[in-house]
């Protein structure tokens, strides 16, 4: 594993959360939850075939971490976090191509971040 990018430092567990914990969630079970997003990273990982996956995982305010690959996620990301103060409250919402092909995507729930102001 070699991490190419942190929002900020982690500590080793929370590193281990994010990248090598059994109870790292993926980003589909999290469909229409809210997730309240304190750092994040990306890292590449050597699957067994010796093909490298390019990961990204969110580290959660209560201690959680959610890993995925979605291209399209990850632009959400890095389009909040541009904008955005950690923590970001988000959801994860199920969009549809033009196609028809489904992907999931990061929203800033505007409700939670307002009722923090």
């Amino acid at each position: 594993m070699k991490v190419t990018y942190k929002s900020h430092e982690f500590s080793p567990i929370e590193t281990y959360l994010m990248t090598k914990s059994p109870d790292v969630r993926t980003l589909k079970e999290c469909k229409d939850e809210l997730i309240d997003i304190k750092g994040y990273m990306m890292y590449d990982d050597e699957k067994q075939d010796g093909s490298v996956v390019h990961l990204t995982s969110l580290l959660t305010t209560d201690g959680h971490a959610i890993a995925f690959q979605s291209p399209t996620a990850t632009r959400n990301l890095m389009d909040l976090t541009e904008i955005m103060e950690f923590p970001i409250p988000v959801r994860v919402r199920e969009g549809e191509s033009k196609a028809g092909r489904k992907f999931l995507e990061l929203m800033l729930d505007v409700e939670t971040f307002m009722s923090r102001q």
